[in-house]
């Protein structure tokens, strides 16, 4: 699946509805703390406000730092990698 039919199909799911929020979760992952690979449930959006790290979504990594917001689709193989402890 290539990137633009992704970013289309997210614009056509926010788009054409309301937004419900289900949950709001702060988590904190330690630099050597090491996070098994797990599939996703449901949507996210993650927000990372300290620290840095490489979030892998189905083989696509993302670096994840203060300031990036990382949308998570459903049904997707999530991986953190490479934690570092200042941004």
């Amino acid at each position: 699946m290539n990137e633009n039919f992704k970013l289309n199909q997210l614009y056509n799911a926010y788009e054409c509805g309301n937004l419900s929020f289900y949950n709001t979760v702060k988590y904190q992952i330690e630099p050597d703390e090491v996070i098994e690979r797990y599939q996703t449930l449901c949507s996210a959006f993650m927000f990372p406000i300290a620290g840095r790290a490489i979030i892998t979504l189905d083989n696509t990594e993302f670096e994840a730092k203060p300031g990036t917001m990382i949308y998570v689709p459903p049904s997707v193989i999530t991986e953190y990698d490479k934690l570092y402890k200042k941004s």
